[in-house]
């Protein structure tokens, strides 16, 4: 059976735009940086980490911190992230809004993130 030739004109380069397409996508997902929800997650659990700390709890309910978590994140921003220079993580450059002992504070940072076992983990720089 012969093809005519209009329809194979017209389907080789559909071909070729979903082919580049489908590469693009690929190579997107398979960058490996943190997602800004990966860094906030991974953030809120390190800052929260002295939770396990005796006198950090104290401090926590001296400053009336909710559920006697020391730092709140209000909002955070993921602004890049690049290729650490040992090669096994990211540096990535954030903006965040957190309260720290009920204090509200705006700043901008760096945060090192390494993927572990369970997700992503915030390291400090």
């Amino acid at each position: 059976m012969k093809r005519h030739p209009r329809f194979v004109a017209t389907t080789r380069p559909a071909r070729a735009v979903i082919g580049v397409l489908l590469a693009c996508s690929l190579l997107a997902a398979c960058s490996g940086e943190p997602s800004e929800k990966d860094i906030r997650r991974a953030v809120e659990n390190s800052m929260n980490n002295a939770g396990d700390n005796p006198f950090a709890q104290i401090a926590a309910e001296f400053a009336g911190a909710d559920n006697g978590r020391l730092v709140e994140v209000h909002e955070l921003e993921k602004l890049g992230c690049r290729k650490d220079t040992r090669g096994n993580g990211f540096d990535c450059d954030i903006s965040m809004d957190v309260s720290v002992f009920g204090m509200r504070q705006r700043s901008d940072t760096r945060v090192r993130m390494v993927r572990g076992k369970e997700g992503w983990v915030a390291m400090q720089h």
